[in-house]
């Protein structure tokens, strides 16, 4: 299973932190996402569970670093030429680092980056991350851990 590789690569367009309130939120941000993934053709994958499971066989860090559960899912175009990534991991329990990919066409990247980025932003407390930084725990942002 690849998984989610727009965030690993030097085409990241926009990174947005997203800071959300609880369960309820991160099952909304989620829903959100993956009607994004849908409406632009992507293929939508939930890796929680898998991140969760290779962790544990690795004995690695897994999850958000106050507990809770893992959130870890993203989209990839079916040419891999763009998509998406959202993860907890290392962050606050409801802090999500969102990381999506630049492509050759830049419809796609008004239509689907650039008014997804706006729409998270309209709809949940977050920010703009520059793509040179790195996402860190960041007090006041997604530290609620009931729903």
């Amino acid at each position: 299973m690849v998984l989610l590789s727009s965030c690993a690569t030097e085409r990241t367009a926009r990174q947005v932190e997203v800071c959300l309130a609880g369960e309820a939120e991160a099952l909304e941000f989620q829903a959100f996402m993956r009607d994004v993934a849908d409406r632009a053709d992507l293929k939508f994958t939930d890796g929680s569970s898998y991140h969760d499971r290779n962790s544990e066989v690795l004995g690695t860090a897994s999850g958000p670093v106050e507990g809770g559960r893992t959130i870890y899912f993203g989209a990839e175009s079916r040419t891999d030429t763009g998509g998406f990534t959202a993860a907890n991991i290392s962050l606050n329990p409801y802090q999500i680092a969102l990381g999506m990919t630049v492509t050759d066409d830049p419809r796609f990247d008004a239509q689907v980056i650039e008014a997804t980025t706006d729409e998270i932003l309209h709809r949940w407390p977050g920010r703009r991350i520059p793509s040179s930084d790195t996402f860190q725990p960041r007090p006041g942002c997604g530290e609620a851990v009931t729903g």
